[in-house]
């Protein structure tokens, strides 16, 4: 069976874990959150990412599927303001 190289790096952390803080999830979880502390700002918040995730509508607007009858600027202008990606 193939094995991911990647899967296995995981693992033997994951190992290496368990074997430094005598198997208990406790410690573990601790440690986890002691290193979170450490790294401060470089971490996503998850309240600012929910937020700019919201102001993003779930559908694609009209103008940019085939037969809208938006004009262009309408197409652009909904471009510009809702899903820049997919532009």
């Amino acid at each position: 069976m193939w094995e991911d190289p990647i899967v296995n790096k995981v693992r033997k952390i994951r190992e290496s874990l368990e074997a430094e803080f005598d198997f208990e999830a406790g410690a573990i979880f601790r440690d986890i959150r002691r290193r979170q502390a450490a790294l401060g700002s470089r971490l996503v918040c998850r309240k600012k990412f929910a937020a700019r995730q919201a102001a993003v509508p779930d559908r694609v607007p009209a103008a940019l599927h085939p037969g809208s009858q938006m004009s262009a600027r309408q197409a652009e202008f909904a471009c510009e303001s809702h899903v820049p990606a997919l532009c």
